[in-house]
């Protein structure tokens, strides 16, 4: 506006006309801004929050909320040690409460079912799933120590085996978006790949199956693999609970739950593909101290395995990265930043791999046969089966040269 001013007139901050003329420009500028705000907001594109809301609502498109985990717990008595021989695990019951302890936040969780999963029970002869008392997706928490918040005569001490269901976050508005564009895009019918996701992601306990695959077979055969919100595989159990809500077993095929009359649904989630690393005469190099750049090392290892976990849903780059030597050549590259030596990833020197050999080919475990895989599709796939197992971790040593 001081443009429009003569120069002849003075018109310096502090001046009757700056001091005239800033209340009115001040104003201005905000009406600016509320308009900009008002364009982006008017927009399905660019709108946020409550404005997006009633956007996407045209099209019957609602935010979802945030769900529940759940966990596995076990408790101990006064009369019994984790690990001893007359170890017995305490029978709780039903809405008994407990809050987590020596963790970054208090949580509080609510006994429910009895586990009966035997990969479990084997180890602990009595545990429960109990559910979150606040809705958001959980950290993992296996291993975290429990304190009883509701009385249990004879409570030494509990913790959580295990997430079994780690629930999910409140839909944010990109996720949001994103469904309605792909809603105005894409339509679901006849059990195709959009009206499977539509169908999981508007059921409130379905909705934890985040990063997901599906297959298909002979004979109306479906297969989804899923992962929860923090990469991690589901419990069994949960699992079925799943697969009972969209193809229960004994109609299976008949259309009797969500998924359409026709297909034969099964829900997995991956085995995992473990890594075992090992460093031989590793020597550190300059500038780092054996134990500054095991740590160093391990910390980027541990990264690079996250974004593995991260990559899984996306069925084309993991695919192409666990399929080639993109991986190991990583692992490598790791080590060489902060030490030479001897690799090996599960007995395998990778100095004489060929470029031609893949990651997955020699740390996928299990036959061909028993994944049943044919032409690359699953047939007649067993639950656990999965076509890409997820990565992880089982154990990293370096041995030093003396």
């Amino acid at each position: 506006m001081l443009n429009y001013v003569s120069l002849e007139r003075d018109k310096r901050e502090g001046s009757v006309i700056f001091d005239a003329i800033k209340p009115a420009a001040e104003e201005i500028a905000n009406m600016h801004l509320e308009v900009a705000e008002v364009e982006k907001q008017s927009k399905v594109i660019t709108a946020t929050g409550e404005d997006l809301d009633e956007h996407v609502a045209d099209m019957d498109i609602f935010r979802y909320d945030a769900t529940k985990g759940s966990v596995i717990i076990v408790a101990f008595s006064h009369y019994e040690l984790e690990g001893s021989a007359s170890n017995v695990t305490m029978l709780l019951n039903e809405g008994d409460e407990f809050s987590t302890i020596n963790h970054d936040e208090i949580l509080t969780f609510i006994v429910g079912d009895k586990v009966t999963d035997l990969s479990i029970t084997s180890l602990y002869p009595n545990c429960y799933y109990a559910k979150c008392a606040t809705a958001g997706l959980l950290p993992s928490l296996d291993g975290v120590e429990l304190q009883q918040r509701t009385p249990i005569n004879g409570l030494s001490y509990a913790k959580i085996v295990k997430n079994a269901d780690s629930g999910t976050n409140e839909e944010e508005d990109e996720q949001l978006r994103q469904r309605y564009i792909e809603a105005s895009s894409y339509e679901g019918f006849g059990g195709n790949r959009s009206q499977y996701l539509r169908l999981i992601e508007e059921n409130e306990t379905l909705r934890s199956m985040k990063n997901l695959q599906m297959y298909t077979g002979s004979g109306g055969r479906v297969v989804i693999s899923a992962l929860d919100g923090n990469f991690l595989p589901f419990d069994s159990e949960i699992l079925n609970v799943f697969s009972e809500m969209l193809d229960p077993q004994i109609y299976t095929g008949t259309g009797a739950g969500l998924v359409p009359a026709g297909h034969r649904l099964i829900v997995c989630s991956p085995t995992d593909f473990i890594l075992n690393i090992n460093i031989t005469d590793a020597i550190p190099k300059t500038g780092w101290t054996e134990e500054t750049a095991s740590s160093a090392f391990i910390e980027k290892i541990m990264d690079l395995v996250s974004s593995l976990q991260e990559k899984w849903g996306n069925h084309n780059e993991y695919y192409h990265y666990v399929n080639n030597s993109i991986a190991l050549s990583d692992i490598l590259t790791l080590m060489l930043d902060y030490m030479t030596g001897q690799l090996t990833v599960n007995g395998v020197d990778v100095d004489s791999l060929s470029g031609d050999m893949s990651f997955g080919s020699f740390v996928v475990e299990g036959t061909e046969n028993d994944r049943r895989i044919e032409n690359d599709v699953i047939v007649n796939a067993p639950v656990n089966a999965v076509k890409f197992p997820r990565c992880s971790i089982e154990n990293i040593t370096i041995d030093w040269s003396v």
